[in-house]
């Protein structure tokens, strides 16, 4: 066998085994979280759809159909392997594993040498991230589809085929269909960050990337037209959206506040002062803070010259808190799951953007299992 076909069976294979345990990790986090009405939906839709019912007539969805990005998975794993109870934890877990190591993926590709353990802020979730991401797993399987356009806009990057456009074209068109935070999380950021750079260069930079993404707009909301006139499933939609008012955005600031907090472990708040009492919290807390200041350096550090890729993580993050704050959105702490894409891009770019010298990576990483 060729040295190359050695090397890529191997990688394939490493992958496959760290997907196995990954999925096992999380599906025994998920199994700590009794069932909630969200996940069994989808569950139930997925039976259905095996059971002759495609395109799920007579079935009011969610505020979001989920079709492809939620829905098909349990589709997936329920037809080869029959229906058991254990999907429910399973599925969601399954789909973390993968943004995980689609994560991963990324940012070998990005930064060979980029200090890839900073994926443990999302990789090792809390208790209330096991909450937000797995039980139920809403937006998760977006959140795996853009990743994996993010990678199919790299290899475009590297081997020039016209193919791969029509691939990207294809998958985009399907979670776009499925899921519309992948209009706040991925396409409006990629539109931003290639005007940036075609202001800055003085020339149109990534042309066929924005003509994919308007075409993708415009085949996505083609594609929901048809199917909502052929006897597909209903969904109902989102209440009229408008600005919050001033009490309204303090009380989403609050949201915000706590749900990050709780998210990464962070929450002091009503806790006693002392090592036992707060202080892996503040430990957690001061994680955080130092991610944020590094994204902060990042993004003020005239030296770097940023590329489509660090523009779109800045506006992605910029664009979701700013949605999260000012839209009449947020419910709950667990409204912060819109927010876990960011993370995600944080994390990412943290990693492209930290070299570090050889000595130092053992440390990293040994902050990263304490962490995790």
């Amino acid at each position: 066998m060729p040295v190359f076909l050695k090397k890529i069976s191997t990688s394939w294979l490493g992958y496959l085994v760290a997907f196995v345990v990954l999925s096992g990790f999380y599906m025994s986090l998920a199994a700590t979280v009794p069932l909630n009405s969200d996940s069994v939906s989808a569950v139930l839709e997925a039976q259905d759809i095996l059971h002759g019912n495609v395109l799920l007539h007579g079935w009011d969805l969610s505020t979001e159909p989920y079709y492809v990005t939620e829905i098909l998975p349990y589709v997936v794993v329920a037809g080869l392997a029959g229906w058991h109870l254990s999907f429910y934890y399973l599925v969601p877990a399954m789909l973390m594993a993968t943004m995980v190591l689609l994560a991963f993926r990324l940012c070998r590709v990005m930064a060979p040498r980029g200090a890839w353990f900073f994926l443990a802020l999302v990789a090792a979730p809390t208790a209330f991230g096991v909450q937000v991401m797995l039980i139920p797993c809403i937006h998760m399987g977006a959140y795996v589809g853009v990743l994996a356009c993010w990678l199919l806009i790299f290899a475009q990057n590297q081997r020039g085929r016209a193919a791969i456009w029509g691939v990207f074209t294809a998958l985009l068109v399907l979670c776009l269909a499925s899921d519309d935070i992948v209009k706040y999380c991925f396409v409006f950021p990629v539109l931003g960050a290639a005007g940036v750079l075609s202001v800055q260069k003085r020339r149109l930079e990534h042309g066929w990337l924005v003509l994919c993404l308007l075409v993708s707009l415009g085949l996505a909301h083609a594609l929901k037209t048809v199917l909502a006139h052929n006897g597909a499933f209903h969904v109902p939609g989102l209440w009229t959206m408008s600005f919050a008012g001033q009490e309204r955005i303090g009380y989403n600031l609050s949201v915000l506040v706590s749900g990050v907090l709780h998210f990464f472990g962070a929450y002091f708040f009503g806790k006693e002062f002392s090592l036992h009492g707060s202080g892996k919290e503040l430990v957690h807390l001061a994680v955080f803070l130092l991610a944020l200041w590094g994204v902060v350096r990042i993004a003020r550090n005239r030296a770097l010259r940023l590329d489509l890729f660090d523009y779109a993580a800045l506006l992605c993050m910029g664009i979701m808190v700013g949605a999260f704050t000012f839209s009449q959105l947020p419910i709950d702490d667990a409204s912060t799951r819109y927010l876990v894409f960011p993370y995600v891009m944080m994390a990412l770019l943290l990693a492209r953007h930290t070299v570090l010298p050889a000595a130092s990576w053992a440390l990293g990483l040994a902050g990263a299992a304490v962490y995790a």
